[in-house]
Order: C-alpha cells, then sequence, then structure tokens
C-alpha cells in the first residue's frame, strides 16, 4: 500500500508521469484523508471542500500538460484568499455571503501550474485581528482548530488549519496568509515549514486583509524541497537556492533573548554548531524590534478592509458596519468580544488619521533601509527573541523545523534576510542538518500498522 502522504511533491509527480496513480485517484485519496482528519470529527482544519476538486483532476488527466510543475499536486488554501465558488469569510459569520466569481492571483497561478485547490482552511477569526484573548484557531464560523500533535495544545494562528492539515499529510502544501507570524509562527506550533516571501515577489490581492502593507502570503510544507517547488511557481522572480555559491554567514540577532527558553536557546545553539561544521560562520548582533507593527495594523485595517469590501461579494462594504454586524449578534460573534475591531475603526475616525498613516510609511522605508544595511552582510539572520521586523519591512521569512520537543511538539528556528536566493540557500543547508519530524501521533500508528 503506498501511503502517498508521505511522499515528496517531486515524488508525486514522477508517480503521475510513470502512470502509478492519476490526478483523479490521487484527489481522491486526499480527500479521503481530509474527510477522516480534518473534519469536526478530527482536528476541524478544514472550512470547506472545493466541489470540483474532483473536475479538475479529471480534465488534467484528459488533457492536462503533464510538464506542468505542479501538474496533479493538491493543496488547500486558507479562508482569507479568495477562490471562486467558495465564500471567503475569513472566520467570521459576518461574512458568510462574501462568494468571490474569481480565483485570488495565487491560486489562479497554482492552478495555471497544474495544481489543483481541495478547499478552505479554519483559521483564527479575520487573521487574528478582531478581538484580545481569542483562542489561537477560534473562529465564530468555523469554530475551533486543534493542534494534531496534542488537542490540548495551542495550534497557533492565524493560519492555524493550513499548518495542521500539512502536519497530518492532508495536503502536500497549503496556502497562508502572514501578517505578524501568522505563517513563520503558525508552523512552529506544527512542527512543519512555514515561508513568507518577500510581499513583492507575490500576488497579494484578493486576501481579506488585516494591512495591505503587511499581509503576505505564504506556504506551508513538510519538506524543504516541496516549499521551495512551490516558490518557484508563486514568485515573480526566480532564484536559485541550488546554486554552486554556498552560504557563507548567519547573524544571530540576540534582541530579548532572555525572554526565550534555556531549551530553546540550547536547540539553536546546536544547530549553529551544526552549521559551523559544514563552513558557515555565526555573528551575534543587536537589531531592536520595531515598535510599528501594531500601530499599522489597527490604522492600516480599515482602509485596507474597504478596499477589499468594494468589490466583494460580502453585503458589509464598510468597518462600521461590520462592528454593528457583531454588536448585533453577541450570542454567536461576541463570545470574546470584537475589541480589535472597534479600535481600528476608532482610529480610523480620528482626525489626521490619513496622515498619521502617511508618516508610518515613511518610518517603514526608514526602517527598511536600515535594516537592509544591517542585514545584508548575512545570508540570513536568526531570530532569537521576539522580533517583528522582518514583518514591518517585509523581509523574506522562514520557519524550519528542529525536530520534536521533550512535549512532543514541534520546535523551529525563525530564519530572515534581506536576499530571497541567499536566504533559501542557507535554510537550505539548516534544513539538512536539522532533525527530522515525525506525522502527529494517529498518523504514525497508522504507518507503523502497515509497514
Amino acid at each position: 500500500m503506498t501511503h502517498w502522504f508521505t511522499l515528496s511533491i517531486r515524488e508525486l509527480r514522477e508517480a503521475l508521469l510513470d502512470g502509478r496513480t492519476t490526478c483523479a485517484a490521487l484527489t481522491a485519496y486526499f480527500l479521503g484523508r481530509i474527510r477522516r482528519y480534518g473534519g469536526r470529527d478530527g482536528v476541524n482544519a478544514i472550512a470547506a471542500l472545493d466541489p470540483t476538486a474532483a473536475q479538475q483532476a479529471e480534465m488534467l488527466d484528459r488533457q492536462g500538460d503533464r510538464s506542468l510543475p505542479l501538474y496533479g499536486i493538491p493543496f488547500l488554501v486558507k479562508d482569507n484568499i479568495d477562490v471562486a465558488g467558495l465564500p471567503t469569510t475569513a472566520g467570521s459569520l459576518a461574512f458568510t455571503d462574501n462568494l468571490p466569481e474569481t480565483d485570488a492571483p495565487i491560486v489562479r497561478t497554482l492552478k495555471a501550474a497544474g495544481a489543483i485547490c481541495l478547499g478552505k482552511t479554519n483559521m483564527t477569526e479575520l487573521a487574528n485581528f478582531c478581538a484580545q484573548g481569542m483562542p489561537n484557531g477560534y473562529s465564530s464560523a468555523g469554530g475551533q482548530v486543534l493542534n494534531a500533535y496534542d488537542r490540548s495544545a495551542d495550534p497557533g494562528g492565524s493560519s492555524s488549519g493550513s499548518a495542521v492539515a500539512v502536519s497530518l499529510g492532508l495536503v502536500p502544501f497549503a496556502l497562508g496568509t502572514d501578517t505578524s507570524f501568522s505563517v513563520i509562527g503558525c508552523a512552529s506550533r506544527n512542527g512543519v515549514y512555514g515561508w513568507k516571501p518577500c510581499q513583492m515577489d507575490v500576488d497579494c490581492d484578493g486576501i481579506l486583509p488585516i494591512s495591505r502593507m503587511l499581509d503576505t502570503p505564504g506556504v506551508f510544507t513538510r519538506r524543504f524541497e516541496d516549499l521551495l517547488a512551490v516558490h518557484q511557481v508563486i514568485s515573480h522572480r526566480r532564484c536559485d537556492a541550488c546554486a554552486s555559491e554556498p552560504p557563507r554567514t548567519m547573524g544571530i540577532n540576540t534582541w530579548r533573548e532572555q525572554d526565550v527558553s534555556d531549551q530553546q536557546l540550547a536547540l539553536y545553539a546546536t544547530m549553529v554548531s551544526r552549521l559551523q561544521a559544514r563552513g558557515i560562520s555565526s555573528e551575534r548582533l543587536c537589531f531592536p524590534s520595531s515598535t510599528l507593527l501594531k500601530e499599522i495594523m489597527y490604522r492600516d485595517f480599515t482602509p485596507s478592509l474597504e478596499v477589499y469590501l468594494c468589490t466583494a461579494g460580502a453585503g458589509i462594504k464598510t468597518m462600521r458596519a461590520l462592528v454593528a454586524c457583531y454588536h448585533a449578534h453577541p450570542d454567536t460573534m461576541m463570545r470574546y468580544g470584537a475589541g480589535q475591531l472597534e479600535k481600528a475603526l476608532s482610529l480610523s475616525e480620528e482626525q489626521g488619521s490619513a496622515g498619521r498613516l502617511d508618516e508610518i510609511r515613511q518610518e517603514r522605508l526608514r526602517l527598511r533601509e536600515e535594516a537592509h544595511r544591517c542585514f545584508s552582510r548575512y545570508d540570513g539572520v536568526l531570530m532569537t527573541g521576539p522580533d517583528v521586523t522582518m514583518h514591518v519591512v517585509n523581509l523574506p521569512s522562514i520557519s524550519i523545523p528542529m525536530g520534536p520537543g521533550p512535549d512532543g511538539l514541534g520546535r523551529n528556528m525563525i530564519v530572515y534576510g534581506t536576499d530571497t536566493a541567499r536566504l533559501l540557500r542557507l535554510a537550505r543547508s539548516i534544513s539538512e542538518v536539522t532533525d527530522s519530524m515525525p506525522y502527529p501521533p494517529e498518523v504514525e500508528a497508522l504507518l507503523r500498522e502497515t509497514r
């Protein structure tokens, strides 16, 4: 018996090309895994299945271009990214009527490369910017996403369903979005790779937003080579992460590393030692984290959301109407309140709000120049303490699994940089010296039974 979910994208394509399986059979196989593990009786990772998935697969079998880089590869999409014919709710009951007629550009690009969309994943409501105290993975529309390694553990947010789905092998890859750790942080909670590209390298339209300044679609995979394969499709600029020139140096940003456990710091030290044995030097630095992130999110939320809503299918068109909708449905939509929505609305109505946004844009440009001056001498920079600079100035970032901790949950390291190709070459080297992350217990039990 072939467990297709254990194979890489390259191996799945080879199986499709040499006739060991078909697009239709592979799609049915992964839909079966989703129904077994991904629904409300399992980890509740799935918001909706795409009824056209089987049709997409059959069309590829009949007349698809078998040379396409993602020919026949199934994927899932976070529920704040538009997929034609499926509601884009962002986890909110306020947007159950938001039915897009067209795919977001990134989804369209993946389908054009031969990938098959199986459906949408649950997420933290409004990308975790609805109410303070809302648990990661919870939404009024979707309920609570569960961590596949430990049902009582934090599944991460806000791309919870996508990260959990990949950790369980429900699809080879899934899309999320990252405004502040929603991909790279969520990957860390689930022992998978998380990739946030540079915003200018990917299409960011068709996303129900927090901030058009910050929101970036990202990718979850269980293997580095799969992450690279998807990135080469979605990126506007090809980068050679396999170039003969090896990575040479890694910065270690010690900003607030005292806030990190000794156990995590010891894991970093082990990885750094392994990289040094491969000829990659390291240098400690202290680059203070930016204080702009939350202000950008609060001040840019209303204008960004209203730009999206003006052409969307949702009946709600303004932040004021959205806040009113929450207050009109306290039993179903106000379990944790709507404090962040209310604050975003209030700030947007302040006198001089637009002027402050212009000031923030200028501050970001200055910070970006400063960050590039500091970080460009490194192939990548390891984040030790809590640091949001890579989000504020849109640096490409990657979360790399380091294997399980004593609690059985994954441990990751987050690395960011100023040059995508150099960062991915460093990430490849790191991936080659990290410990492997097993599948969640119930999947490992299935594999043992059939070995």
